[in-house]
């Protein structure tokens, strides 16, 4: 496994390459290749003693930045896409991308080293992930030595999300690379079918490998009795994909009608953009229900999913990319508390079969304000009534999205193949 992102590194992606990993030493002798950034870039502890890694000599600009990268990244996805900075572009695009962007050559000329001689041991199958694209140089080079070698490249995000993003230098060639280096994967694993949609003209063995829950936590949970009716988020909102000013909207309308009292609610947001949730706080005159937690661990993150009247997830589709099923919506799922979908832009059925199917929850759209209202007055006076939120989470159908359930089905795909 070639993961740049993985535990004790922190973010969702490492935790996905975490659980993929987990499974798959299920199966096979796994070992793992990973960045010395581990000891640069922010953390959070993971137990990874059980699991043979190999840290792989680093020189990228996160290796230089450190932990102040975070900052930078926040602002660079907060600007307009016609400002995205040259220097972004460059750690972008090949040949940047490979000289100096995250991982860099000394990172890709140390895994293909590490990638050959695994092959002399007996390591015949690959995984890499996405992104960065590093990982999937590493793979596609050690491929190009080992034909024979099956090659599973993994994206849990897309390389871009439009062509009108400008995030590219020379966007053809880009597209055209992209394409190559994709092509020749055995399979390529992504977390929708909406994703898979995207891959489907890269490539011909696409499949969903979605992100996963744990089977341990499916368990009934207990009530959460409070004097506070409490709405979270957390997360990231990268600009203007995800925008909570619905939510605050909705929020205030319902506070103008004097049918929610705002002394009974906390707002509570953790994550690195807690000056978007204060500013739309302050916008909508919410400020006194906000909650910011900042930057906390995954496990801290799951404790406030759990104590929750309704989670928060906010995303977004376009016509051409749906279904973009970030690992938070299955830590929200885990958490089984009443999941409030907002959708910017085209309509997901991909997201509301899932959320229907699970009884959790429901998905809105941009333009259905009264409907979001409506769904928060009702808990809100449910919570009023009894202390509480119910919700009566589908058991049997959550069992379907643990980790081991979808990585059965993931191993049956390949060996019908």
């Amino acid at each position: 496994m070639i993961s740049y992102s993985f535990p004790p590194i922190k973010g969702i992606g490492s935790i996905r390459n975490y659980n993929i990993a987990q499974q798959f030493q299920k199966h096979f002798d796994v070992k793992i290749l990973s960045t010395k950034n581990r000891f640069k870039l922010p953390t959070e502890e993971i137990n990874v003693k059980h699991l043979s890694i190999k840290y792989l000599a680093t020189l990228d600009y996160k290796t230089v930045k450190g932990k102040t990268h975070l900052k930078e990244e926040r602002s660079t996805f907060q600007k307009k896409t016609k400002n995205i900075s040259f220097a972004r572009k460059l750690t972008e695009s090949f040949p940047f991308n490979l000289l100096f962007g995250e991982g860099g050559l000394l990172y890709v000329l140390h895994g293909l080293l590490v990638s050959v001689k695994l092959y002399k041991k007996g390591y015949e199958v690959i995984y890499s992930s996405f992104r960065p694209m590093a990982d999937h140089y590493i793979a596609y080079l050690s491929k190009k030595f080992h034909k024979k070698r099956l090659w599973i490249a993994d994206f849990r995000d897309l390389p871009y999300y439009d062509a009108k993003e400008g995030v590219y230098l020379f966007p053809k060639f880009q597209m055209y690379l992209l394409k190559k280096i994709i092509s020749k994967a055995d399979y390529v694993i992504t977390i929708s079918e909406g994703l898979k949609t995207f891959f489907d003209s890269y490539n011909n063995n696409v499949i969903v490998l979605r992100n996963g829950i744990s089977k341990l936590n499916i368990q009934e949970l207990s009530k959460l009795m409070s004097d506070k009716f409490k709405i979270t988020y957390t997360g990231s909102f990268y600009g203007s994909k995800r925008n909570p000013g619905l939510l605050f909207k909705a929020i205030a309308n319902l506070v103008e009608k004097s049918i929610v009292n705002p002394d009974n609610l906390n707002l509570i947001y953790a994550g690195k953009d807690a000056d978007v949730w204060k500013k739309h706080a302050n916008t909508y005159s919410l400020k006194t229900a906000i909650i910011n937690e900042g930057m906390i661990t995954t496990k801290a993150a799951q404790k406030l999913q759990e104590n929750t009247h309704i989670n928060v997830l906010l995303s977004w589709a376009t016509k051409n990319q749906k279904g973009i099923l970030t690992g938070k919506f299955y830590e929200y799922l885990n958490a089984q508390k009443q999941l409030l979908v907002i959708i910017n832009g085209e309509e997901d059925r991909e997201f509301e079969t899932i959320v229907n199917d699970l009884n959790i929850g429901q998905v809105f759209y941009n333009s259905e304000m009264n409907k979001i209202e409506n769904f928060i007055f009702e808990k809100y006076k449910e919570w009023e009534a009894t202390g509480d939120v119910s919700v009566e989470t589908n058991k049997e159908k959550l069992n379907s999205y643990t980790w081991d359930e979808q990585f059965k089905d993931f191993l049956k795909k390949i060996n019908q193949d």
